[in-house]
């Protein structure tokens, strides 16, 4: 099955001021999976599709049938 990945920006937004929560979205029919990041082990495209978007509103995504692999969050890098 065809999965769409994209990035929540609301949830980009909501995390200025609360506590962090993944923005990668990985969805697939009625399933979503929310993610800190994503490895596409295969062919994928971007899609731009402002006159048919996805039920949600996303207007830009990538595409794949490949298989998608969740990424651990990043920690920020400390300085000594």
């Amino acid at each position: 099955m065809t999965a769409q990945v994209y990035i929540d920006r609301f949830q980009i937004n909501r995390n200025r001021t609360s506590a962090m929560k993944p923005v990668v979205i990985v969805r697939r029919g009625a399933e979503l999976e929310h993610h800190w990041g994503v490895a596409i082990d295969g062919p994928s495209r971007l899609v731009y599709r402002p006159e048919e978007p996805l039920e949600d509103g996303t207007t830009a995504w990538v595409e794949t049938d490949a298989r998608i692999r969740s990424l651990p969050r990043s920690q920020p890098t400390q300085e000594e």
